[in-house]
C-alpha cells in the first residue's frame, strides 16, 4: 500500500514539474515583446488578447499590421490598435490534465507590452 502511495505521489509531481513548451522553444521576454510575432502568425489560429483596461478576448487571428490586429471573436470582427493591446497568446491546444483539472487551454505568450 505504501509504495502504491510513493508511486501515484511521485507520477502526480513528475506530471506537473514539467517544463512549459515556451520554455523549452527558447521564447522569452525578449521574443514576446516583439510585434513582427504578431504579425507573422498565421490566419485561423486561436488567441487570447489581454487589453491594457483588463478585459479579454479570445478568438481567431486574421491579420496584424503595424498598428493594429483583427480577429474573429463570437463570430464578430475585432480591430484593435497596438496601443490598446496588454498581450496576445496563441493557444497550444487543450491538455487533457488541465482540463480535467477544469484549468482548460494552454497559451503561449507571442507578444507582451512593455
Amino acid at each position: 500500500m505504501r509504495t502504491r502511495f510513493f508511486a501515484l505521489t511521485a507520477a502526480l509531481i513528475f506530471a506537473f514539474a514539467q517544463v512549459p513548451d515556451a520554455y523549452a522553444r527558447g521564447t522569452g521576454a525578449a521574443a514576446a515583446s516583439e510585434w513582427s510575432s504578431v504579425r507573422a502568425l498565421t490566419p485561423g489560429r486561436n488567441i487570447a488578447v489581454r487589453l491594457k483596461d483588463g478585459d479579454r478576448l479570445t478568438g481567431r487571428f486574421d491579420s496584424a499590421t503595424d498598428q493594429n490586429i483583427s480577429f474573429t471573436h463570437d463570430g464578430r470582427k475585432v480591430s484593435l490598435t497596438r496601443e490598446s493591446v496588454g498581450n496576445v497568446k496563441v493557444s497550444l491546444g487543450r491538455n487533457r490534465l488541465k482540463g480535467a483539472l477544469g484549468l482548460g487551454t494552454n497559451y503561449e505568450t507571442v507578444y507582451e507590452a512593455q
